[in-house]
């Protein structure tokens, strides 16, 4: 945003490096990531929520042009256009089939003219897809490589100023826009504060309370050169994708957190028995809105934005990307950054995080009312002397009857009063006891044995 860059300085704070979190959790691990639009949302699911008749084409499109234009700025960063194909499933009923046909109804009402059905042929190298519907003009890129290419950009050209291991707590944000960072430096925003944390470090649940937190499941395997036609594919009944999915609730039932991995390779490998070995695996967490747009604006119900506080520094928020951060990311850039210079968007009011339209369609209503649903319970369960079960009622009883854990191994359980997070280190095989309740919103948290963390 270039009249941004001229007009406001900025300052990036990061938790850890620039780029870990895409380094450790995203499709980055396989040296690729795919801008993709809004097709993993699909515009007839944006439709259903009544969001269709505002969106154009340009908005699905935001990322591979942000990230195009990368290339004016000489950031090599492998960017390669590929073709993007939503398929159906093997068996598919009719009614998958017409969603598909409905979806490029819909894409050529939003201007996506060159969006068709196509016939791929049915070969392994296209993993035995037949019918499935062209998204032209996708592309993949390496995130690291764009980031920190980006970073060196902004910090030579533009004077952009970037902080790292500045960890800042929700505690550590003043009104008057001071930011105190528990390493210890601390800096004073003079026109906003924007938390774009993933999700706000704020405890403002009419943020939180209308998305939801899914974990996702990848891999990535070797396969012979030139054995698959290149291109991002998507399966119509979003179970799985060439290397993802499997997605499931994030922190709510121990018994989600299955191997996932190896039911993404069968499914893989009956789709391209070509695949060699599976090269790596890793999951992520993605926050989806009950309306499946993004939260990019002034942070709801903060009494900073009131205008009734002298010295106040408006707070911005971006989040719910809903699994499609390099859309979100380039969508927030352009709405915050003329929100902040007080220039007019025309997507301000679609992305806003006061919006109400899409909250009162009734299938929106349906899933506001299952994540309330959902809180209310962790929020019940992290009550001290709420049981969740039989073994909860023991360690009410006799608190230092703990489990006998592995090294490596955690589990949440009740000890007295208390419900507690144990985990044994596997080195040292120490055991070590914290609070079970999240210090972001106080609810209870779940072990998660694939990756070795506490999940809220």
């Amino acid at each position: 945003h270039n009249d941004w860059y001229s007009q406001v300085e900025q300052i990036f704070e990061e938790a850890l490096r620039f780029g870990h979190y895409i380094g450790a959790a995203t499709k980055a691990d396989c040296d690729k990531t795919t801008p993709h639009g809004l097709v993993d949302t699909t515009w007839g699911m944006l439709q259903q929520t009544q969001k269709y008749p505002t969106l154009t084409k340009d908005e699905g499109e935001v990322d591979v042009v942000v990230i195009g234009a990368g290339m004016d700025e000489e950031i090599d960063c492998d960017f390669t256009r590929v073709n993007g194909y939503l398929f159906p499933e093997p068996g598919s009923t009719d009614d998958e089939m017409k969603r598909l046909r409905d979806e490029e109804k819909v894409c050529e009402k939003a201007g996506m003219l060159d969006v068709r059905m196509v016939d791929l042929g049915g070969g392994k190298e296209v993993g035995g897809i037949r019918e499935a519907l062209l998204f032209p003009r996708s592309a993949e890129y390496h995130p690291l490589k764009f980031v920190n290419g980006l970073a060196e950009v902004v910090t030579r050209k533009y004077g952009v100023k970037i902080f790292e291991m500045s960890h800042v707590l929700r505690k550590e944000l003043s009104v008057n826009g001071k930011i105190k960072a528990q390493s210890g430096g601390t800096i004073k925003a003079k026109e906003a504060v924007i938390l774009a944390t993933f999700t706000p470090i704020n405890r403002n649940q009419a943020i939180h309370a209308r998305m939801q937190p899914w974990r996702t499941y990848l891999i990535a395997l070797a396969i012979p050169k030139g054995s698959v036609t290149p291109g991002n594919y998507w399966s119509s009944e979003r179970k799985s994708t060439y290397v993802g999915g499997r997605d499931h609730e994030h922190g709510q039932c121990v018994a989600d957190y299955r191997d996932h991995w190896s039911e993404l390779e069968r499914w893989t490998r009956e789709r391209f028995p070509q695949a060699g070995e599976v090269v790596k695996r890793w999951s992520g967490e993605v926050f989806v809105p009950i309306d499946l747009l993004g939260f990019y604006g002034p942070d709801l119900f903060n009494t900073t934005n009131s205008g009734m506080i002298p010295g106040a520094v408006m707070k911005y928020v971006a989040t719910g990307d809903s699994g499609q951060a390099t859309t979100g990311a380039a969508i927030a850039a352009r709405v915050l950054g003329d929100l902040i210079l007080r220039k007019a968007n025309p997507w301000c009011d679609l992305y806003s995080p006061a919006r109400l339209s899409t909250t009162l369609h009734p299938s929106s209503l349906q899933e506001l009312g299952r994540i309330i649903t959902i809180t209310c319970a962790g929020f019940g369960t992290a009550l001290p002397l709420v049981p969740r079960g039989v073994t909860d009622l023991q360690g009410l009883v006799a608190p230092d009857s703990l489990p006998d854990l592995k090294p490596g191994e955690g589990a949440v359980v009740q000890s007295g009063l208390f419900k507690i997070a144990l985990y044994k280190d596997d080195k040292t095989g120490v055991l070590h006891k914290m609070s079970a309740l999240c210090t972001h919103l106080g609810s209870l948290v779940t072990w998660n044995p694939n990756d070795s963390t506490f999940d809220w």
